[in-house]
């Protein structure tokens, strides 16, 4: 049995006990105790550690609360709720300075997200690398639901974290990017022909990493344009020839597609 599992069944000892919550175990404390059982225990379970005395805002020595616990080991919706109503902290960062809005945006559902803004966590804090939930969901989870969510709650879509990425290129860099996600994006008004410090554009990003080109498909329905620029011209054409991921035949075709809009104020007929 692992550690984490050596804690919970100890804390259940502990809770079938039937009195004050206290910290055992030697050298496990009360706050790794009840991450613990958060992470694997029942709402009610959770309720009881409380009422105990469980500390809601406990921390480990590695940033994890009892609501992040819960939120990555995929706890029940109860569970959660019973963590909020008792305080639980919603802005306490983790070692990766995220937020438990950022782990939910990242990998729970829409109704978990929804549960989180309602209780008032902040749609716009940042990581240390500058990246927003709406960020973190454009990246990891392809639950559009779980995108319009922040989007109806105030994110703004264009923001870019610290090397001037946005959500949408967070969203294109994956190897499928959801096209849900993608076209809400730029249905809420992300700039299609945007540009991080490094030079990348959504196109670009769409061209290298993506497998097929349903994205740059829409992308170009939105209004992105391939720069007159021959050097810029050269630089998205390799990107997509040297893109190990996309056939030849779909090579092909994107890059027919493409050559039409350089130098081209038009939209796509």
């Amino acid at each position: 049995m692992d550690s984490m599992g050596e804690t919970y069944e100890q804390l259940r000892i502990i809770l079938d006990a039937d009195g004050d919550f206290v910290a055992g175990g030697g050298e496990l404390s009360a706050a790794r105790q009840f991450i613990a059982l958060c992470a694997r225990g029942s709402a009610a379970e959770i309720e009881t550690a409380l009422r105990r005395g469980a500390p809601a805002e406990a921390r480990d020595e590695r940033g994890v609360t009892p609501l992040a616990a819960a939120l990555n080991s995929n706890a029940s919706l109860a569970a959660l709720k019973v963590l909020l109503e008792r305080g639980a902290p919603l802005e306490t960062r983790n070692g990766e300075h995220a937020t438990p809005l950022m782990i939910a945006a990242q990998k729970r559902s829409a109704v978990v997200v929804d549960l989180l803004v309602e209780a008032g966590a902040k749609v716009g804090a940042r990581d240390r690398q500058g990246r927003t939930a709406l960020m973190y969901a454009a990246a990891y989870n392809r639950d559009a639901a779980v995108v319009d969510i922040l989007l109806r709650s105030g994110a703004q879509v264009d923001r870019g974290d610290r090397g001037g990425a946005t959500a949408l290129m967070h969203a294109l860099k994956q190897v499928v990017p959801s096209p849900a996600v993608v076209r809400l994006l730029l249905l809420a008004g992300a700039d299609a022909n945007s540009r991080d410090k490094s030079g990348w554009t959504p196109l670009k990003l769409a061209a290298a990493y993506n497998k097929t080109a349903e994205a740059v498909a829409l992308l170009l329905g939105a209004g992105a344009r391939p720069n007159c620029d021959e050097a810029e011209r050269e630089t998205l054409t390799r990107l997509l020839h040297q893109n190990p991921l996309m056939s030849s035949s779909e090579k092909t075709r994107l890059s027919s597609r493409l050559s039409r809009f350089y130098c081209s104020e038009e939209k796509e007929p």
